[in-house]
């Protein structure tokens, strides 16, 4: 057995970041269910099962909306979930006995206001038979493979203490200095628009770690190392380069020798531009009537036919992490494994014969000729749906053949075309623009060659908390949308009598009459306030229609113990300053509970301010005219703070200090740049 000598340092180094014992890891919930901040667990798949660590990036509790089928609440639990789900879908089709195990983390790779490097991933081993192994069916001595793959065919972990993946994404993007504008999107569905799809990005990521990934250095054509028994270093092969052909040549990379002649003619064809392509057989059977551009047309009859080759990204010069393995970017259509952000995918495409190629063991899942796509699960006809809307908006891809759909939309029985908006490869089920909205809708797709698709979907009524959050005073409220004019909503929670539901004379209540002003979908306001609370609690409520009318709609708030800050501000000799102005410095939690962050002095200097009683810091600004702007940093430890202004016309000494922000950076060990599959995405701005 032999391993990579570029990463064997990895498994020391690495290992001690995260304790590796899947017999204490707890089966990941399904995708579309919610997740606690639980640092490790193994989704099950009818293929593989999958162990996610989530080793940084995770715990943020950041307030999210839900969106296309990925329902958390925070920014940290959106990502567990996506993380989830792209694991239940290659968990599907990547088969192994053994469990394939990811370590997930967020971080500052590199970017500027308008492109960004995404993600990275890579095995975080390679390992290779020698002439003294027993040698699995199919498998090739002095060839590197993937750890997770060799585990797969060895039917055995041979790095128990240790990840097989590491993968990485960008912890700053949307910022103003990293892909300005374009953050994360962690819905399921292509709803994303001008924002990133993170699914799309963790499948294409999680890929390269199976294997899709070349071990050669593209810059010189040198294979990777290996470390022999004696000590000694060896160049050999590894598994995917073994199907990296040079069309010029005539051969595989495989084919040539570790000669300094055959490492120049490596080095080249990862600058060809277009003289370097896929030899395998089974991604290139898959390709056959999918491919339009980006291949190798053997056979001159303008079309992809058995012979021809997918086309591997070669450009000039060399981009270290993503020459040579990726597809090339003349891939038509897009493909999940090119080296830019194409788009929304839910699917590996062809990716999946290049990882059959390889060796792994693929189960084809079976999908009908023409289908739905809701949230990237495949649906069918009669199936019924709820809870799928993302805010006002539904989209379903319909997929099959052809291109021609027609569509037929009731509401409640009467018909709501109307509603609906057609794109080359969507529809949008969009909201009515006042009144009712919930209830029952039923979608008729056709292609006129295939069976209709019929399904129901059950549109949830509208739940509004005033703020994410909720502090116990008396300042929030509660909306109901959506239902008909006089609906009566009975109200009931998780946690007994932690918050109290008021109506407008402020007296506790049970349930609530929806009011009948269709312009504003019939809303239904309560008052909220809440009990003592001694610490953060996630409180869910539940809505429920006492006609039955509408299905009962479940949404959680947290509730924080609050704590009154008073604020003095004085000049140097002690005197109330009056009419300063004070500004709290925007964080997570501050926006999460709706705090008011500007206020002024009175004629005493006081103002006050009621925060969350947490661990948080948190930071005041205050100024006024005449005078030097002060800072305070402050938290729950004292509730009387005094800031001294000194005026400007008094020579001070002062020091440079940065205002409210933070700045951040990292890097991959120079060894596993070999190992890493770099994916950006760059926007050209006017």
């Amino acid at each position: 057995m032999i391993l990579n000598a570029n990463i064997h340092f990895l498994f020391a180094a690495l290992s001690l970041l995260f304790f590796y014992n899947t017999s204490f890891a707890a089966s990941c919930p399904a995708s579309s269910n919610n997740v606690s901040n639980i640092t490790s667990c193994i989704v099950t798949g009818s293929a593989s099962n999958i162990q996610l660590n989530f080793i940084s990036g995770f715990d943020s509790t950041e307030n999210a909306t839900p969106q296309g089928g990925n329902n958390g609440t925070s920014i940290g639990e959106q990502r567990r979930l996506a993380f989830i789900k792209a694991a239940e879908m290659l968990a599907a089709q990547i088969a192994s006995s053994q469990i394939i195990v990811v370590d997930a983390s967020f971080s500052g790779l590199t970017c500027n206001a308008d492109s960004a490097v995404l993600g990275s991933a890579g095995a975080m081993g390679s390992i290779a038979y020698d002439a003294t192994d027993t040698i699995p069916t199919g498998a090739l001595i002095d060839t590197f493979y993937p750890i997770a793959l060799f585990n797969a065919l060895e039917n055995n972990d041979a790095a128990p203490s240790s990840a097989d993946i590491q993968a990485e994404f960008n912890a700053n993007l949307g910022g103003e200095f990293c892909l300005r504008g374009g953050a994360w999107y962690y819905g399921f569905d292509n709803n994303s628009n001008d924002l990133t799809g993170f699914l799309t990005v963790l499948l294409h990521e999680i890929t390269h770690g199976l294997g899709f990934t070349s071990l050669v250095d593209p810059s010189t054509g040198e294979k990777a190392q290996a470390i022999n028994s004696d000590g000694s270093i060896t160049e050999i092969n590894d598994i995917y380069s073994n199907f990296l052909y040079i069309k010029s040549e005539g051969k595989t990379w495989q084919q040539l020798t570790s000669s300094a002649s055959d490492n120049l003619k490596r080095k080249n064809s990862a600058i060809s531009g277009n003289d370097l392509f896929w030899s395998g057989s089974k991604a290139n059977a898959l390709a056959v009537g999918q491919l339009t551009a980006g291949y190798a047309d053997n056979d001159n009859n303008a079309s992809f036919s058995t012979g021809d080759h997918i086309q591997i990204y070669a450009p000039s010069p060399i981009e270290q992490g993503s020459s040579v393995s990726h597809f090339d970017v003349s891939v038509s259509p897009d493909e999940l494994m090119e080296p830019k952000f194409t788009g929304y995918s839910c699917d590996a495409g062809l990716a999946l014969g290049v990882l059959e190629d390889i060796g792994w063991s693929i189960n084809a899942v079976t999908k009908p000729a023409f289908y739905l796509n809701i949230n990237c699960d495949t649906v069918e006809n009669g199936q019924t749906y709820s809870n799928v809307f993302n805010g006002d908006v539904i989209k379903i891809s319909p997929v099959s053949g052809t291109t021609a759909y027609t569509y037929s939309l009731t509401y409640e029985g009467q018909n709501a075309d109307s509603l609906v908006t057609q794109t080359s490869d969507a529809f949008y089920i969009n909201t009515q623009s006042s009144g009712e909205f919930a209830g029952v809708y039923v979608l008729t797709v056709s292609n006129g060659a295939d069976p209709d698709i019929t399904i129901t979907i059950n549109r949830p009524l509208r739940v509004i908390w005033s703020s994410e959050a909720l502090l116990n005073d008396e300042s929030y409220s509660l909306t109901i949308e959506g239902g008909a004019a006089n609906t009566v909503y009975d109200l009931t929670q998780n946690q007994v009598n932690v918050i109290n539901f008021l109506n407008q004379q402020n007296q506790n209540i049970t349930s609530v009459t929806a009011t009948n002003n269709p312009t504003n979908y019939n809303p239904a306001l309560l008052n909220i306030s809440s009990n003592t609370v001694n610490a953060a609690l996630n409180v869910a409520t539940t809505v429920k229609s006492q006609s039955n009318t509408y299905a009962d709609v479940s949404d959680d708030i947290i509730v924080y113990p609050s704590l009154k800050h008073t604020f003095t501000i004085i000049d140097s000799s002690n005197t109330a300053i009056g009419n300063a102005s004070a500004v709290l410095a925007n964080s997570n939690l501050i926006s999460a509970v709706g705090i008011t962050r500007n206020y002024t002095s009175s004629s005493t200097g006081t103002f006050t301010v009621n925060l969350p009683n947490t661990n948080d810091s948190f930071s005041v600004v205050v100024s006024k005219a005449g005078y030097s702007e002060q800072i305070l940093a402050f938290n729950a430890s004292q509730t009387h703070h005094s800031v001294t202004l000194t005026s400007t016309s008094t020579p001070t000494m002062t020091e440079n200090k940065p205002k409210f922000g933070s700045g951040g950076g990292g890097s991959l060990p120079f060894g596993f740049m070999l190992l890493i599959g770099l994916l950006v995405l760059q926007r050209l701005r006017p």
